[in-house]
């Protein structure tokens, strides 16, 4: 059965991708959250010039820019970016309610440690903390055919497991332990980032 990988904008076709039923392994890479504060604008003179030095021009004062105006298309920039990039992290949750399949993929993060915070961005744009866990274990293993392998606490499944200080979804839960085929395995250093392997790996509580 096809499958859509990525999805970066698919947010874009969800009526079709609903319509066609397609399970979606979801992409994470949705870039870096644009920040209000970042529209602050250089008004130093250009080439760094001194005051008064400035190039001269025929203009009108009244048709040349102002620093107030150059700040309000800044941040009207700014605000158009962040909100591409709401639908971008809001698709997880916009799929979980249409009733479309969802698993979490790592690819095209520029590092593993990006995983968790991106999930957890999801769940703050609409996607709910059971649908972020099934996205994270039987949801991804069901996609790939590997249900009956990995992806629940079960008798007779891949025990592939990670336990947090406490909820996932929370900024301040550390990776405790990580059982690995059954195998346990403690982070000399628990950090917020655990490196996520890809989905066909991924095991865990449903």
């Amino acid at each position: 059965a096809p499958i859509l990988f990525g999805g970066i904008e698919s947010f874009r076709l969800v009526d079709q991708i609903k319509q066609w039923n397609l399970p979606v392994l979801l992409g994470l890479n949705w870039g870096e959250e644009p920040k209000t504060e970042d529209s602050k604008v250089d008004k130093k003179p250009a080439n760094d010039a001194k005051p008064g030095t400035e190039k001269v021009t025929d203009k009108d004062p009244e048709e040349m820019p102002k620093p107030e105006d150059e700040k309000y298309l800044v941040d009207e920039i700014i605000k158009e970016r962040r909100r591409i990039w709401e639908q971008k992290v809001g698709t997880a949750g916009l799929f979980s309610k249409r009733g479309i399949a969802i698993g979490f993929i790592s690819k095209g993060l520029k590092s593993q440690d990006d995983f968790l915070p991106a999930v957890r961005n999801a769940v703050k744009l609409g996607l709910s903390k059971a649908d972020a866990l099934k996205a994270l274990t039987s949801g991804a293993a069901a996609i790939l055919g590997l249900d009956k392998q990995i992806g629940k606490i079960q008798v007779g499944l891949a025990a592939n497991l990670a336990v947090f200080t406490g909820d996932f979804t929370e900024e301040k839960s550390k990776v405790k332990y990580v059982f690995i085929d059954g195998r346990k395995f403690e982070p000399e250093a628990p950090k917020e980032g655990l490196p996520m392997p890809l989905p066909s790996t991924v095991g865990g509580a449903n």
